[in-house]
């Protein structure tokens, strides 16, 4: 319905996964050459499996009048099973040029036997204190990343089918259409190419500031996209999805006395894709409703954020913690009566500024008769002292009179904490 979710959730999953892995690295004495070398090399190989009985209830899509606009009726329970074989072999080579300057290069070979495929990637890292003394330190790097597709995406194909059918504002049946599992394509491995760049500057005795700019681009993730067919409808699962992240940063860090520190950061980021990504459907919480791809804001995306946290040791042993977390709301999208997305996704609006003040306090005791090696911190944490109205849901639904409220706030909360140091 409209204004809420009623009956039990529609997925009911039991699913067993096993990973046996087996490492070794090498790594040889230094080498001088035009510098110092420090080669390293080895191999990852990985045993992965997944097997799992699915099972979705029918699904009804109700307007206002309590009239069906939609219904989803799945096929019966099934068995999915995968298996897959990786194999990464890598060589590193971390290289002192110069007493200010250390190159880190490095090269990845991977196999992914889901995907049958290989792949070679490269990374360079540099760190350059390019100023007299060590108060100034530049860093960056470069490189090519390859995921391995997951197994509840390789089993794709074993999964219930589904039955849509649509309804006239009247109730009456419109048409009835079944959504066959496809893949456009062959599966390949995600990609990225990232890079970044950091200064690192000690401005006074203990007073630190950070600068640093980092950007990921992503390729072949996985979507899903459904398609019209002649008699039946596809649902097609694709590896041709884009993301793009991007971030600067600003930090400014404290310290002094016993322990004590202070931490003030700014982030500007900006993160967008193409939003119908494929564990949002069939991951731990699939969702019954696959609308048409799109490419648009990440349901991340926050402009901007403030973080300042610190850390402060008071008389008598005793630990603060406080914790300022403020960032921009995530954006959200605005639906029909019959859950069509209106305009752009993710692009209606956003939801109310979060800021949200945490605190952690403990105080340290001796463990009696275990020695001075052995003690204990106990105490409290407190999540939104402040009581600040952040809410995670909004009603987005143009045909309710509640359309634009936002709900759902974390309030207060508190939480004991025992830790035990050894």
């Amino acid at each position: 319905e409209i204004e809420t979710t009623r009956g039990g959730f529609f997925s009911r999953q039991d699913r067993d996964t096993s990973r046996f892995e087996w490492q070794t690295t090498y790594s040889a004495a230094p080498v001088l050459a035009l510098g110092q070398h420090l080669p390293k090399a080895g191999v990852i190989f990985a045993r992965n499996s997944y097997d799992g009985w699915l099972s979705f209830a029918p699904v009804d899509i109700l307007r206002v009048s309590g009239l069906p606009a939609e219904r989803i009726v799945f096929e019966p329970p099934s068995f999915a099973s995968a298996r897959q074989n990786d194999l990464a072999v890598f060589v590193h080579d971390k290289w002192s040029v110069h007493p200010r300057l250390t190159v880190d290069a490095g090269l990845r070979f991977d196999r992914d036997s889901v995907v049958n495929h290989s792949e070679i990637a490269p990374r360079l890292g540099f760190s350059l204190v390019p100023l007299g003394g060590d108060r100034t330190v530049i860093r960056g790097g470069v490189g090519y990343f390859v995921d391995r597709v997951n197994l509840n995406s390789a089993a794709f194909l074993q999964y219930p089918q589904r039955a849509v059918s649509t309804f006239s504002p009247l109730g009456a049946l419109v048409e009835s259409r079944f959504h066959r599992h496809r893949l456009e394509g062959r599966l390949m491995n995600p990609r990225s190419i990232a890079w970044s760049v950091q200064l690192d500057r000690e401005v006074f005795h203990d007073l630190y500031l950070r600068l640093g700019y980092q950007q990921r681009n992503t390729t072949r993730d996985l979507i899903l996209e459904p398609a019209r067919g002649l008699e039946d409808d596809l649902l097609l699962l694709a590896s041709r999805g884009r993301n793009r992240y991007r971030e600067f940063e600003a930090t400014v860090f404290r310290r002094w006395g016993k322990g004590n520190q202070l931490t003030a950061s700014y982030v500007r980021s900006s993160a967008i894709g193409d939003v119908n990504d494929f564990n949002q459907f069939f991951g731990n919480l699939p969702a019954a409703l696959i609308r048409p791809n799109e490419r648009s804001l990440a349901s991340f995306d926050a402009p901007d954020r403030f973080l300042f946290w610190g850390e402060f040791y008071l008389p008598a042993k005793v630990n603060f913690a406080p914790v300022l977390d403020v960032h921009s709301g995530f954006p959200y999208s605005i639906l029909d009566e019959e859950w069509n997305y209106v305009g752009a996704r993710n692009r209606a609006g956003r939801f109310p500024v979060f800021a949200s003040f945490d605190m952690q306090v403990t105080k340290e005791f001796r463990i009696p008769f275990a020695g001075k090696a052995y003690k204990t911190r106990i105490g409290f944490k407190v999540f939104n002292v402040l009581n600040s109205f952040n809410p995670r849901d909004v009603q987005n639904n143009l045909a309710s009179p509640r359309f634009g409220q936002f709900f759902n706030s974390v309030e207060r909360t508190f939480r004991g904490k025992f830790v035990v140091e050894y």
